[in-house]
């Protein structure tokens, strides 16, 4: 699988929370510093280069199957790159 996306060249990472009011979903973008945004261009890194080293690829997600907490799925019906 290949990806359309350079992660090693990011040069800002944005983090955003949804949430459901009264008035229906609100999105809001939190502000991270520094720090914050190299760790989560870190983990990005590490897990897009854990899935390439997955010989078996993505598994078919199945909502009535039990998953582990770290696995490769994928929706059906979703493009995949």
């Amino acid at each position: 699988m290949t990806l359309e996306f350079d992660l090693t060249h990011i040069e800002l990472v944005e983090f955003g929370v949804g949430r459901d009011d009264d008035k229906g979903q609100v999105f809001e973008a939190v502000p991270v510093d520094k720090n914050v945004q190299e760790a989560l261009s870190e983990m990005v890194q590490t897990t897009w280069q854990m899935m390439q080293n997955d010989d078996n690829g993505p598994v078919k997600y199945e909502p009535s199957e039990k998953h582990s907490g770290l696995e490769y799925l994928y929706l059906p019906g979703w493009i995949l790159f």
